[in-house]
């Protein structure tokens, strides 16, 4: 007799085990304090409105440049040297299209080398603005006026001379008179 009894307890344990599994997968919700804050209309508008702001800061920060001065490490260094200073004096960033044999150390110790005399200048690297400006040759200076209105001037001029000659005879000419005001000799 023993044994049935064993059998039946056994049973009943595995009963209470399945019983309290149920329970456990199906509780009632929890009461309102202990659930997550639901957010209202008037804060999601906020989230919103902070998200929509956040973009058009973004926007604002990439902000095409006036101008842009495409050069290459293929250029002497001498001619870098004397370039880089100018763009900088300009406020006119100067630009490249890619690193130095693929190589970021080879590409920081020639930038290093041509901005150490006068503590000035330095480049960008940006291959789009090659592309979307259609840069074949170097050095040249592009000056904007708009999304998709712009000045080239292409070849181994000052930038001062190039800007004058955009400001006297450019689409662009305002943008090209306004960095040659915001920065007298």
């Amino acid at each position: 007799m023993a044994q049935p009894e064993r059998s039946a307890d056994s049973a009943q344990f595995i009963e209470s085990l399945r019983d309290r599994s149920d329970a456990q997968r199906y509780q009632p919700t929890p009461p309102a304090f202990l659930q997550p804050p639901r957010p209202s209309a008037q804060g999601n508008a906020l989230a919103q409105g902070l998200l929509q702001q956040q973009r058009e800061a973004s926007q604002r920060s990439k902000k095409q440049p006036r101008a842009l001065y495409f050069v290459s490490f293929s250029i002497p260094e001498e001619g870098l040297i004397r370039m880089l200073p100018e763009a900088r004096e300009l406020d006119i960033p100067a630009v490249v299209n890619g690193l130095i044999d693929n190589d970021m150390r080879k590409t920081a110790e020639a930038v290093f080398r041509i901005t150490r005399e006068k503590n000035v200048g330095g480049v960008q690297i940006d291959p789009t603005q090659f592309t979307r400006f259609g840069i074949t040759s170097v050095p040249s200076l592009v000056v904007t006026c708009g999304e998709s209105t712009y000045d080239l001037v292409r070849g181994n001029i000052r930038l001062r001379q190039a800007l004058e000659r955009v400001a006297s005879e450019g689409d662009c000419a305002a943008t090209a008179k306004a960095i040659l005001a915001e920065n007298p000799l």
